[in-house]
C-alpha cells in the first residue's frame, strides 16, 4: 500500500482482509482520522478506497487501533482521552458505524510520556470487554529506580562518570568537542511533566537550560560546531516544528523548519556543512535544504519512500555518505548510501550493507570516517562497530561487538549523538546507585 499521506498505527482485522490506520484526509492537512480499507491484494484491494470512521478529528498523533475477535468491531482512542467503539460490516460491502465512546479516562489519571506523544494507550482484549492502559497514582512520589543520571562509558562499557544530578532524562547528544550533553530533560516524574532541553556541562555537572515553555520539547542535536542546539516542539500544537537555539540559553529561537503532514519529526542529523537536515516521518527518511531565511518556504525532499520502512539519515564526516537503516530484508539492516549535495538526493548506485544480523536505530560515524558505530537489539542491547573506507567508494568491514549495554539503561535510545566524535566515549542514561550516591 501507497500513500502520499503518512499513515499511522496500522492493524490488521483478525481475519487479515481489512487494514484499520489512522492518516490525514488531505494533503497539508493536520487533521488525523481513523480509516478501513481492504487488504485483500488478489481481489484489488491495494487499490481499494478507503472509507473514513465518521468522528471527530486532531486525534492523539500514533494511538492503538485494535479490533475485536469476530472483526465486527474497532476500538480507537478518541478526543479527551475518551475510548471510542465502531461497529464494522463487510459483507456485502463494507459499512462503519457511528463511534460510541464505551468510556473516558478520568482526568485525575495521568498520561504516561511516551517519545513525546503522551501515549497512555494500551490494549483491549480480543473479545472487546477488558482496556489496559498504565498510570500513575496522583501525588505517588516516584520509586528510587526512577531516578536516572547520565553516564558516559568507555569502549568497553565501563561506567567512567555519572554527570550532573538525578532525574528525569531522555534522548542524550554529545557535543562535538565532548565537554557537554544536550538532553531531554523533565521537570518532575508527574505525568504530563513539563519537558525541555538542557545542556550539562561534564566537567562541572553545572545544567543550562535552552527552553522553558509547556509545550514538549524534545529530540535534541547540536550543531556541526556546537554553538547551537536544534529540537523539536510541540508548540504548534503537533510535534512537526524544528528549533534551533544559541547552546548557551541565550538569546531566542528560530524555527528552521515546519513539517506539514502533520506526523511525527524524528530529527536525526544536520551536515557537517550545515546546509542539510534529516529526519525521520512515516517510515520515509527525508532532507531539507536550509537555503533562504524563510522556514515556510523549505521544503523536504524525501530519500526513500517504497515498501520497505527506512530510518535514520546519518552523514557522514565529509557529507558524502549517508547512513540509514531499513527492513527490506528479513531484518531492520544497516546501509550506507552517497548522498548527492548537489541535489540533495541519494545517489542511485553505490548502495552498501554494513550490519549483518540487524541493527537499532542508533547509528554514528567516527570523525575520520573510518569507524561507523550502531547497536544491535538481539538477544540483548549491544554497541557495535564496523571499520569503513569512504576514500573513493564506500567499503564496509565486517561488524563487531564493542560492548553490552547496561541491562537497566534508561531513556531513548534512538539518540543519534551518543558518541563522541572520536569513538571513546558514549553516553546512557543510568539508574542511580540504590544508594543514592553519585560514582564519578
Amino acid at each position: 500500500m501507497r500513500s502520499d499521506e503518512p499513515i499511522l498505527g496500522a492493524r490488521l482485522s483478525p481475519d487479515s482482509r481489512w487494514l484499520a490506520y489512522q492518516s490525514t484526509e488531505s494533503p497539508g492537512s493536520r487533521a488525523q482520522h481513523i480509516f478501513v480499507r481492504s487488504f485483500d491484494f488478489a481481489a484489488g484491494g491495494a487499490g481499494a478506497t478507503a472509507r473514513r470512521v465518521p468522528a471527530e478529528a486532531n486525534l492523539t498523533v500514533g494511538l492503538g487501533i485494535w479490533w475485536r475477535k469476530d472483526g465486527q468491531e474497532l476500538y480507537y482512542l478518541g478526543p479527551n482521552r475518551s475510548v471510542m467503539a465502531v461497529d464494522v460490516r463487510t459483507a456485502p460491502r463494507l459499512e462503519l458505524g457511528a463511534p460510541r465512546q464505551l468510556f473516558a479516562v478520568p482526568d485525575s489519571l495521568p498520561e504516561r510520556e511516551n517519545a513525546g506523544l503522551g501515549l497512555w494507550w494500551g490494549s483491549v482484549s480480543r473479545d472487546g470487554q477488558r482496556v489496559v492502559y498504565s498510570v500513575t497514582p496522583p501525588g505517588a512520589s516516584p520509586p528510587p529506580d526512577q531516578l536516572s543520571q547520565l553516564a558516559l562509558l568507555d569502549r568497553q562499557g565501563t561506567v567512567l562518570q555519572r554527570v550532573g544530578a538525578p532525574g528525569r532524562y531522555g534522548q542524550p547528544a554529545l557535543s562535538p568537542d565532548g565537554t557537554r550533553i544536550a538532553v531531554r530533560r523533565f521537570d518532575s516524574f508527574d505525568a504530563g511533566a513539563q519537558s525541555d532541553i538542557w545542556s550539562i556541562d561534564i566537567a562541572t555537572g553545572r545544567a543550562t537550560r535552552i527552553t522553558d515553555d509547556v509545550p514538549a520539547d524534545f529530540n535534541p542535536l547540536w550543531s556541526p560546531e556546537g554553538r547551537q542546539i536544534l529540537y523539536v516542539s510541540a508548540r504548534t500544537g503537533g510535534f512537526q516544528g524544528i528549533y534551533r537555539k544559541a547552546s548557551d540559553g541565550s538569546g531566542k529561537e528560530e524555527l528552521l523548519y515546519q513539517y506539514e503532514p502533520g506526523a511525527p519529526v524524528n530529527l536525526r542529523d544536520i551536515s557537517p556543512d550545515g546546509k542539510y537536515l534529516t529526519f525521520n516521518s512515516g517510515g520515509v527518511v527525508l532532507v531539507v535544504p536550509l537555503t533562504g531565511t524563510d522556514p515556510s518556504a523549505r521544503k523536504a525532499i524525501e530519500l526513500s519512500r517504497d515498501e520497505f520502512a527506512v530510518a535514520g539519515g546519518v552523514f557522514s564526516p565529509d557529507g558524502r555518505f549517508l547512513a540509514y537503516g531499513t527492513n527490506e530484508t528479513e531484518n531492520f539492516e544497516l546501509y550506507v548510501q552517497p548522498f548527492d549535495a548537489a541535489s540533495g538526493s541519494l545517489a542511485a548506485n553505490g548502495k552498501q550493507r554494513v550490519s549483518k544480523e540487524g541493527t537499532g536505530p542508533m547509528m554514528f560515524w567516527r570523525s575520520d570516517g573510518r569507524e561507523l558505530y550502531f547497536t544491535d537489539t538481539e538477544p540483548d542491547l549491544v554497541v557495535m562497530a564496523a571499520d569503513v573506507s569512504t576514500a573513493s567508494s564506500f567499503q564496509p568491514g565486517t561488524p563487531r561487538v564493542l560492548f553490552h549495554v547496561p541491562g537497566d539503561a534508561q531513556g531513548d535510545l534512538g539518540t543519534t549523538k551518543y558518541v563522541s566524535r572520536d569513538g571513546q566515549r558514549f553516553v546512557f542514561i543510568l539508574p542511580v546507585p540504590a544508594t543514592g550516591t553519585r560514582a564519578q
